[in-house]
């Protein structure tokens, strides 16, 4: 017989801000962090991305909450919301606001850095195990504190697990190649850092390169790669951008329990050299997963 489901408790709203002032974030609301008064082995994060309201934001970390506890994996664990500005009340919605929330995004991540390294110097003698997870520009969010963490000499590699889906940022930023890059390093020293990615992600496949004015190569969340960079890479199809906040079909939650289980995720090394890092056109079946649907004569797989 298992347990029922345990009631929501209340959240204690924490501004995430220094010792002597708040940091607002381009004139906006500052950001946010709610933690759940429970304790456990884990504290998931759950980071929202681009063009996302705090009160949606919250309700779509609930939907991935009630997944977690709908699945009986006895896992303990307290879960932790970061909201950002991520959508600006001055612009209406078009490619060029991405560029700018981008900016944001890395500000946002360095206030998270130095609420996450208080809360690390402060539980020196009993330590969180962190697990973050973050949708889209979430992901710059997640990089960027821990890039802080990196730069402040705070030891985060063997405390944290980081989920990445439908991740906004560019391949090139994780070293493809053997590149040596900030997030490059960052990635080898952290005990378990996952990809969730689609190909059936349009808005990732149309509008991402675009939003950075074709500077930037495509996206993480749309092909997984660089491969070599993570201990796990799931393909998602035919997921689009917004399914993995609606968890559709339970594999979201199951992923993240799943992954949570694993007790000693494989290591990190350059020496795990996946598949060339060259990227395929959209219309090319990825070679890493051979049971990619075939193309229709529009130049569209057809999922079956």
């Amino acid at each position: 017989m298992t347990d029922p489901k345990p009631p929501r408790p209340k959240s204690v709203t924490l501004t995430v801000k220094s010792h002597s002032e708040t940091h607002e974030l381009d004139d906006e609301i500052s950001a946010k962090a709610q933690w759940r008064d429970q304790t456990g082995r884990y504290t998931i994060l759950f980071i929202h991305g681009f063009w996302t309201k705090e009160d949606g934001a919250v309700s779509s970390y609930y939907t991935l909450i009630d997944g977690l506890h709908g699945l009986d994996t006895n896992l303990a664990a307290s879960v932790m919301t970061f909201s950002w500005p991520s959508r600006p009340k001055w612009f209406r919605k078009n490619i060029n606001v991405f560029k700018h929330r981008d900016a944001v995004a890395h500000q946002a991540g360095t206030l998270l850095g130095k609420e996450l390294a208080r809360d690390i110097k402060a539980r020196k003698a009993w330590p969180r195990n962190y697990v973050l997870v973050a949708h889209s520009l979430g992901g710059r969010v997640v990089m960027e504190a821990l890039r802080y963490l990196e730069e402040n000499n705070v030891d985060y590699g063997q405390r944290f697990r980081i989920i990445l889906m439908a991740t906004a940022l560019p391949y090139e930023e994780f070293g493809p190649d053997g590149a040596e890059t900030v997030y490059a390093q960052i990635s080898r020293k952290l005990r378990d850092i996952c990809v969730l990615y689609s190909q059936y992600d349009t808005v990732l496949s149309r509008w991402f390169r675009p939003g950075f004015h074709w500077k930037k190569g495509q996206a993480v969340g749309l092909h997984g790669r660089p491969r070599n960079r993570w201990a796990d890479a799931k393909r998602m199809a035919p997921y689009k951008h917004d399914d993995y906040w609606a968890d559709r079909g339970k594999r979201v939650s199951s992923y993240i329990a799943d992954r949570l289980n694993v007790p000693n995720p494989r290591p990190i090394a350059d020496a795990l050299v996946a598949p060339a890092d060259t990227l395929a056109s959209p219309n090319v079946a990825d070679p890493a997963n051979l049971n990619d649907a075939p193309e229709t004569r529009r130049g569209r797989r057809r999922w079956r």
